[in-house]
C-alpha cells in the first residue's frame, strides 16, 4: 500500500481541508483509482493519502483528471 503526505493540504486551513476532500471526490467519481484520506499531526494536521494502486505522489496523476473536471 502506498502512502504519501500532501503538506499543502492542511486540516486547519479550510481551503486545504476542502482540497483534500476534492481528491476523495475525484476517486469517488472514478476519475482516479480509490484512495483513502487520514490526517496526521497535532496543531497542523496534514493530509495523508493511502492507496493500493498508487505508490506515491508521482504515481497520482491528478492534473488530467482536474483539467477534465474543469471543462
Amino acid at each position: 500500500m502506498g502512502e504519501f503526505t500532501a503538506p499543502a493540504l492542511r486540516g486547519n486551513d479550510s481551503l486545504g481541508f476542502l482540497a483534500a476532500l476534492g481528491v476523495l471526490g475525484l476517486a469517488e467519481q472514478g476519475c482516479i483509482d480509490p484512495i483513502r484520506l487520514r490526517w496526521e499531526g497535532g496543531l497542523v494536521p496534514l493530509a495523508v493519502f493511502e492507496s493500493d494502486t498508487y505508490a506515491g505522489a508521482a504515481d497520482l496523476d491528478l492534473i488530467p483528471a482536474v483539467q477534465t473536471r474543469r471543462r
